[in-house]
């Protein structure tokens, strides 16, 4: 039979490839953009002074990852729209540890009405505004988990803007299939050895 220690072993091992594969991503969406705008660049040709600079086109797009909706086509995702995410991330972030958050919130921040922060959302991520910052309240929260910034459960949850940890606990365990427990006494264990 297994030990304890060593199935938080295991645990911790498996989490550190799903990161690892999660900043590979990351990284081959950005290498892709980088790609497409060198692309943009060389068919503009520098002998033409009437040809605008890629970085000043809205017209320049990348290829992400399938989108969540129902259709099985790829999105394909300006570079307007990443700094659009990016801003909306920045804005939810400053913003997390606050329980009553609402998608109303992000809207006004974004400067825009809750109807189109909603479509906005829905073409770019796949998800509603409401599931946008449940997830992004739990990805910050198992980071907060991984690298041991809190002693209990209860600080994390309160620390990304839920009320009470019986509920964050639910939610965690839905989102990625294992208690807040195991992935906070892996890394104290760790911590420790």
């Amino acid at each position: 039979m297994f030990s304890f220690e060593l199935l938080q072993l295991i645990m911790l091992f498996v989490t550190c490839i799903l990161l690892a594969y999660t900043i590979y991503k990351m990284n081959h969406i950005k290498a892709r953009l980088v790609q497409h705008i060198d692309q943009v660049g060389n068919n503009t040709g520098n002998n033409n002074p009437h040809k605008e600079e890629p970085f000043e086109s809205d017209d320049i797009t990348m290829q992400v990852l399938p989108d969540k909706a129902k259709t099985k086509r790829k999105s394909i995702m300006r570079i307007k729209d990443v700094r659009w995410l990016e801003t909306l991330d920045e804005l939810l972030t400053n913003e997390l540890s606050s329980e009553f958050l609402k998608p109303i919130d992000l809207a006004e921040g974004m400067g825009i009405c809750e109807r189109q922060l909603q479509r906005k959302l829905k073409e770019l991520t796949g998800t509603s505004p409401a599931e946008y910052i449940k997830r992004t309240r739990l990805e910050a929260a198992y980071q907060h988990l991984l690298f041991g910034d809190f002693q209990t459960i209860s600080e994390v949850a309160y620390k990304v803007g839920y009320k009470g940890p019986d509920y964050f606990s639910r939610c965690f365990i839905k989102h990625f299939g294992i208690r807040p427990n195991d992935v906070l006494n892996s890394t104290v264990n760790l911590a420790t050895a």
